[in-house]
């Protein structure tokens, strides 16, 4: 569930696109309203919002100096503008080199709607990329794990590498990120863990993985 906030000080403009939004995606779309630049950071300080609908012009603190805040210390927010024609001047490059998105009011709720619906898709796709590189890195993660062990395994098991080349081993062990110093005494400490005999091989190794 992604939750939005509707913010202008132009109370039947919020109420209005609250109940518009709130029907547009219910099963997706959590809609929250403020009536000022101030309310709408009391709403950020105290739960999520992913998008903020906001006026660009209001008193007191204006939409710009609220998207300003936003993306200081929200920075994964997604901020959309609603301004008129008078104010689009004054807007755009602000828009512009921010990257954010804006509606003019005369465009209509089906407008407003789109950009919302297109901000979403945004959202998801970052999350989605977000995911893929967080399994890469857990992949790649994996098969340097394995290369460590294959390779320390080939070293205990040809012990005529001990000592003979450091500069070597130093090397291999840059190469495959293992944190050892070559040139330092190891001490080496083999043992074998019990586990009870009804145990599966996956609880077995659940269980020494969470031991170390």
């Amino acid at each position: 569930m992604y939750r939005l906030l509707v913010v202008d000080d132009e109370e039947i403009i919020t109420d209005t696109l609250h109940e518009v939004l709130t029907q547009f995606m219910p099963e997706k779309l959590d809609v929250c309203k403020a009536y000022s630049s101030k309310e709408a950071l009391v709403w950020m300080d105290r739960t999520r919002i992913d998008i903020v609908l906001t006026d660009i012009r209001m008193p007191g603190m204006s939409g710009l100096e609220l998207s300003e805040k936003i993306r200081t210390l929200w920075p994964r927010c997604k901020v959309i503008f609603l301004t008129g024609y008078s104010e689009f001047d004054y807007a755009y490059q602000a828009i512009q080199m921010s990257g954010m998105r804006y509606v003019l009011k005369t465009e209509g709720y089906d407008k407003v709607v789109s950009s919302v619906e297109e901000t979403l898709q945004e959202i998801e796709q970052g999350r989605r990329v977000e995911e893929l590189i967080v399994q890469s890195t857990e992949q790649l993660l994996a098969l340097e794990l394995m290369a460590q062990e294959k390779y320390l395994r080939h070293l205990l098991q040809d012990s005529r590498m001990f000592g003979k080349d450091a500069g070597m081993l130093e090397g291999d062990f840059g190469l495959l990120n293992i944190g050892l110093d070559p040139h330092a005494p190891v001490t080496l400490i083999l043992g074998r863990p019990e586990h009870p005999e009804e145990a599966s091989y996956t609880e077995s190794n659940r269980k020494l993985s969470t031991a170390v």
